[in-house]
């Protein structure tokens, strides 16, 4: 699979419907997939975080999961193909689980809202199998023996894809410690996404989606929580994009 080098992390070259013709590909075959949905706060969170970069390094998968990344790989003439945000993913998959033989595990999200979202996700989706749902404490997911817990209730679900809604860096972190421990054929770190589903939270009108606005609308609704990660931290995406265009056009030269 094709892949574009950007700020120390090799995105791939994919899209929502290929990610489920893999998903489908690793479970009927019994494959192992670790894969990241990375968006700008990622990158950033890599440059000083050298155990979270190692984390994000050995995924077998990397989507874009940000415009201003799309943006970055067009302006440096390797364009990536489309968002792959841990919330379309998420839809995608609940969608296609009959067919695909999906069996999902939620393992996050505020107490209450894994339920409501599996509620609503086989409401919306006929068919759609998810077969456990769990919100563990800070506490549980710190503590070695609650966690090896968790991976065996997880285990003993049946579930064949563990999607991680326990925020970045918390929920790589937790993995890369218990990923021995899990026997599933898939982990995706999905973010937001079931807040999304359960309807706890809106997500941002298509269009602003679309133009790159979906953080200005997710800061309108929680200002309080999310204003640190975009107004400061991410803003250092400036400078990193400017450090990547001028290496780009070194590499260029050169050749």
């Amino acid at each position: 699979m094709e892949k574009v080098d950007l700020f120390g992390i090799s995105f791939n070259k994919v899209t929502i419907a290929q990610m489920i013709a893999i998903l489908t590909h690793s479970i009927c075959n019994n494959q192992y997939l670790f894969i990241q949905t990375a968006n700008v706060d990622h990158i950033i969170l890599t440059q000083n975080d050298k155990l979270f970069r190692e984390i994000v390094q050995s995924a077998n998968i990397i989507t874009c999961d940000g415009m201003p990344i799309i943006w970055a790989s067009r302006l440096l003439k390797n364009p990536l193909p489309e968002r792959v945000t841990g919330a379309d993913l998420t839809t995608a998959i609940c969608k296609y689980s009959f067919k695909r033989f999906f069996n999902l595990f939620i393992l996050g999200a505020a107490p209450g809202v894994a339920e409501k979202a599996k509620r609503m996700a086989e409401l919306k989706y006929p068919g759609c199998h998810i077969v456990g749902v769990y919100s563990p404490s800070c506490s549980e997911l710190a503590d070695s023996e609650k966690s090896r817990n968790i991976c065996e209730q997880i285990n003993r679900s049946g579930s064949n894809i563990l999607l991680l809604a326990l925020g970045t860096p918390k929920q790589e972190k937790w993995y890369w410690q218990n990923k021995k421990r899990l026997h599933v054929n898939a982990i995706i770190g999905v973010g937001a996404a079931i807040d999304f589903l359960a309807g706890t939270k809106k997500r941002a009108p298509k269009w602003m989606r679309d133009v790159g606005l979906e953080w200005l609308y997710r800061l309108t609704k929680e200002p309080v929580r999310l204003f640190r990660r975009y107004m400061i931290r991410d803003l250092k995406i400036i400078p990193l994009f400017a450090r990547e265009l001028i290496k780009q056009m070194k590499v260029r030269s050169e050749q």
